[in-house]
């Protein structure tokens, strides 16, 4: 199944009708393009900014109280508001699944909807009505509540999601029980490779949003370093990119954020890790 038929077949199996789970969809799709890892204001092409700051708050350092105060739009419905975000991280650690997993988020969502007495009254809507734009609607004005009510771009959203989705299966027993290698994207913590494999070493030329084991073996000795760095990780995200800058200043070097050969040559002097 693809990401969307995953979370049209949630939506309906948590009793939602055509009509609610597409006007949950439409709203969605215009808060985050339907991406379970977006973070607000992340336009870039390849996500640099998403991805890292999932794998800071999966490595631990990003705390639960960071993630809930930064006031920082998070994944599909974009969940903003501390309470929220902090339900969310919770939710997400009793999961089992990844925090950018589609099916954990739109498992939260419908928790949301079914125990939160404030959407009492649009979760009822949502279960009942056939009215596509009404519960499209419905959803912006009560669940999402964006500072511009933009319902009619929404209900164009949600018309499209109905028709690439018409005739999908909402049976989703198939991910009734996902684990973490089947809900998401790869964000769980990462075993580090200190010695990479013969294809990256000697260490190729790396910067941010490259990935690979040298990558790892950046964050490794910039941890053993104590630069900052508090777990590895095998992509090259944005805060790495200001951990090596700090590095190239205090060595002397051009603080580009690249790991070329001078850089490389002061990170391997170390004598063990």
């Amino acid at each position: 199944m693809t990401r969307n038929e995953k979370i049209y077949a949630l939506l309906r199996q948590g009793g939602l009708t055509d009509a609610g789970a597409f006007g949950m969809m439409g709203n969605w799709d215009c808060e985050s393009n339907l991406e379970p890892g977006r973070l607000q204001g992340d336009f870039g092409q390849n996500r640099t900014s998403s991805k890292d700051y999932v794998a800071r708050a999966t490595s631990g350092a990003l705390s639960k109280e960071s993630f809930a105060a930064d006031s920082k739009g998070f994944g599909l419905a974009q969940w903003t508001l501390a309470y929220r975000k902090r339900k969310l991280w919770e939710f997400w650690k009793a999961s089992g699944l990844t925090l950018d997993s589609e099916i954990m988020q739109t498992r939260f969502a419908l928790q949301e909807l079914k125990t939160e007495g404030e959407y009492a009254g649009l979760f009822q809507m949502l279960k009942t009505s056939d009215n596509l734009y009404a519960c499209t609607e419905a959803v912006c004005k009560q669940y999402e509540r964006p500072t511009y009510n933009n319902v009619d771009a929404r209900y164009k959203s949600a018309q499209r999601l109905q028709g690439e989705l018409a005739g999908t299966a909402v049976d989703a027993s198939e991910i009734a029980t996902a684990t973490p290698d089947q809900g998401g994207s790869a964000s769980a913590v990462i075993t580090p490779a200190i010695m990479p494999t013969h294809e990256y070493w000697p260490p190729r030329v790396i910067c941010e949003g490259m990935k690979g084991p040298d990558v790892e073996v950046l964050s490794s000795l910039l941890k053993a370093q104590e630069y900052g760095v508090h777990y590895t990780d095998s992509y090259f995200g944005t805060f790495l990119t200001e951990r090596v800058k700090a590095y190239q200043t205090d060595k002397g070097l051009k603080p580009d954020g690249i790991v070329g050969p001078l850089t490389w040559g002061e990170l391997l002097k170390i004598k063990s890790l």
